[in-house]
């Protein structure tokens, strides 16, 4: 769900970034969010022209200071078991 809001606030101009503590979902992280840009842009929600500039805005970081040093708003986003 973190990967969809991500998307959703790069679509509509804003600088996102995306920390977890777990370098394994970091490391998949901006391929899924590509792949939900590739869903809307195929599904014509988006122009293919969008995808890399909205992909563009999107930061994957794994220190959790510096991912919130310049953050003007901070959504938690965690599995609950």
């Amino acid at each position: 769900m973190g990967k969809q809001i991500a998307v959703q606030c790069a679509g509509h101009e804003y600088d996102v970034t995306l920390y977890d503590v777990d370098p394994s979902v970091l490391g998949k992280a901006k391929e899924e969010a590509a792949q939900i840009l590739n869903w809307l842009s195929a599904d014509g929600h988006i122009c293919a022209a969008e995808l890399n500039l909205i992909l563009s805005r999107i930061r994957i970081e794994s220190d959790c200071a510096s991912a919130g040093a310049r953050a003007d708003l901070v959504i938690e986003c965690v599995f609950e078991d």
